[in-house]
């Protein structure tokens, strides 16, 4: 059955099912608010008011901020002693027990705490000042030194952030050497862009902040020291560690997903496959020739300036070096398209999404838009193509993008007779906001023509994109989350700034209890902000904040999730699952209330018993 709109959920675990006040939810979220703003002490003080209630976590943030380092350092060791797990300095909070130690005045601390926090929403120069005068009452504090040479950075003042910088790496103690390695990792990444002459002084720096006792090997030091190696020449040790970075990246090491697409479109172009399984720090991947890259790179050039038959020329030159070179084939295609060749551009673009090259998503989503677009133009009728434009349509960003998505799609379906589904979409993209003229009028003669050429079917077709959404399961999902967002970061190297990203797809095998009860306020205020954050995304997405007032409960392999459910479907999931039952659920990620993580689920089907 296809739901006429969607079902949001907040993915809460539990061992069993239970209630959570909602005044103990109200009160969170306001301490949670209280710290946004910097009311630090406020947000403790209503924390406090809770009790044993009070998540431990947040409690020791408000600690924290204030810069009682040894109190909340005590907090998360409690916390993490009853979860069995170890701290570790490189990961969220745990920095507070290395912070614990530090033989600074209290004041010196608060000082510190407020410019950590400045920096955090983005006030550096608010953060300088703090961290200026904690240093005027401890010299010493070598971690002030580090963050004040962050916030100057930010700032623009490159050659005082370097003097912050040393001064960091000269004062922290053995003891501090994670800390150390971040200061190392800023340094060096200063050095080798805004000096190429001292990449060699980066190079060192960045491999020493690799070390196993420092920050270990993190993909964005990695890709600092492959854009360092590549500034002193050393194209294969560039390579090797690029490569390393998008590995630990896929093995789940945090790396945002659009740095991560950047890097290997770039070895992508270079022709790099990936490394075999367990190769060694400094073993550079299998590229294309040299020669072939120089033909590829002239073929991209010509693309640029319109000139496809000299593009596709040059292409062809370097698939005669190597008959395997994806980006080579993917321009090809992309050339042939563009000249309008379309049977001709479907056996390169299928060999290049066959390649076994590093390639970010947006290549596979540009290659397989490119050979749906050949399959619909030369009009074969292939039932693929609606699959590939569907897939190509998943990471689109733009309002206007996702019009001319639909309007392929809706032309797929109306070649394989699909009368019901290319009008829903084709319907779609002429209403959708952000839709340029020239595209909605696109769409009303589609509309107009498969009205008038197709049959309306018996009984209506079931539209819904199932293959986009992979199989995953709720607490892998939720553990992953957390960990590429943790909760509060220490000395963050990375200067990407947050922003919205297409959600992910994925599907859930659950039972569904039978349970139901209120939403909790705290997540609706969630949705409040969610749709004023996104309300040019339209849609499900800007009403959501009045769709919900209950939630029903899951369990997973023992553990129970509370999701919302938007109240026009809560009838049909009890209509098919009156006592309970497993279905599969079809959710998107959206983020997290807290540590909670925020799921959007646009279909269910019940599983027979």
């Amino acid at each position: 059955m296809l739901l006429a709109a969607a079902l949001l959920g907040v993915a809460r675990a539990e061992s069993a099912p239970s209630t959570v006040p909602a005044r103990t939810a109200d009160s969170v979220m306001h301490a949670q608010e209280l710290l946004d703003r910097g009311e630090f002490a406020e947000a403790e003080a209503e924390l406090r008011r809770m009790g044993s209630a009070a998540p431990t976590r947040i409690l020791a943030t408000s600690v924290a901020r204030q810069g009682r380092y040894q109190e909340a350092a005590k907090l998360l060791a409690a916390e993490l002693a009853e979860s069995g797990k170890t701290p570790d300095p490189r990961e969220g909070d745990s920095w507070w027990i290395i912070a614990a130690r530090w033989a600074a005045p209290p004041e010196a601390l608060s000082h510190h705490a407020r410019g950590l926090w400045h920096v955090k929403v983005g006030q550096f120069a608010e953060g300088k000042a703090e961290f200026e005068a904690a240093l005027k009452m401890a010299p010493g504090l070598a971690d002030a030194h580090y963050h004040l040479g962050y916030a100057l950075e930010e700032l623009g003042d490159e050659a005082a952030a370097e003097r912050e910088y040393r001064a960091a790496i000269a004062g922290y103690a053995p003891s501090e050497r994670v800390l150390k390695g971040s200061a190392e990792y800023n340094l060096g990444n200063l050095l080798w862009r805004a000096h190429p002459p001292r990449a060699q002084e980066a190079v060192r720096l960045l491999r020493s902040a690799l070390a196993p006792e420092a920050q270990g090997r993190q993909p964005g030091i990695l890709i600092a020291l492959g854009s360092a190696l590549g500034a002193t020449g050393d194209e294969a040790g560039s390579r090797a560690a690029l490569a390393e970075a998008v590995e630990a990246a896929g093995r789940g090491a945090y790396l945002p997903s659009k740095i991560a697409d950047q890097v290997r479109s770039d070895l992508f172009g270079q022709g790099c496959r990936p490394r075999p399984a367990g190769a060694a720090p400094g073993q550079p991947p299998r590229c294309a020739p040299a020669a072939a890259v120089n033909r590829f790179r002239v073929a991209q050039e010509a693309g640029r300036e319109g000139r496809f038959e000299a593009s596709a020329a040059a292409c062809r030159e370097a698939l005669a070096l190597d008959p395997d070179y994806g980006a080579a084939l993917f321009s090809l295609g992309q050339a042939l398209v563009r000249l309008e060749r379309w049977k001709e551009a479907e056996a390169p673009l299928r060999k290049a999404l066959a390649s076994t090259e590093l390639a970010g998503s947006e290549f596979f989503a540009s290659n397989k838009m490119a050979l749906a677009l050949a399959l619909v133009n030369a009009d074969a009728k292939d039932p693929g193509a609606v699959l590939l434009a569907e897939e190509a349509s998943a990471i689109s960003r733009e309002p206007a993008q996702r019009a001319w998505f639909d309007l392929l799609v809706g032309r797929a379906f109306a070649q394989v007779g699909n009368r019901a589904c290319a009008l829903w979409r084709l319907e779609r993209a002429a209403a959708a906001d952000g839709t340029p003229e020239q595209g909605r009028l696109r769409a009303e003669e589609l509309i107009a023509e498969v009205k008038r050429t197709l049959p309306a079917e018996k009984a209506r077709p079931d539209c819904f994109e199932y293959e986009l959404y992979r199989p995953t399961s709720l607490a892998g999902e939720a553990k992953r989350y957390r960990k590429e967002h943790p909760y509060e970061a220490p000395n963050p190297p990375s200067r990407e700034s947050s922003e919205f990203h297409p959600f992910e797809k994925y599907r859930v095998r659950v039972r569904v209890t039978g349970a139901i009860r209120p939403v909790p306020s705290a997540v609706a205020l969630f949705f409040e902000r969610t749709a004023k954050a996104r309300a040019k995304d339209g849609g499900i997405v800007a009403r959501m904040a009045e769709m919900f007032r209950r939630e029903v409960e899951v369990e997973e392999v023992g553990a129970r999730w509370w999701l919302p459910i938007q109240e026009t479907l809560a009838p049909s999931l009890q209509e098919e699952l009156p006592q309970g039952g497993e279905a599969d659920l079809y959710v998107l990620l959206m983020g997290a209330v807290n540590k909670d993580v925020v799921l959007v689920v646009n279909e269910f089907r019940a599983r027979a018993p």
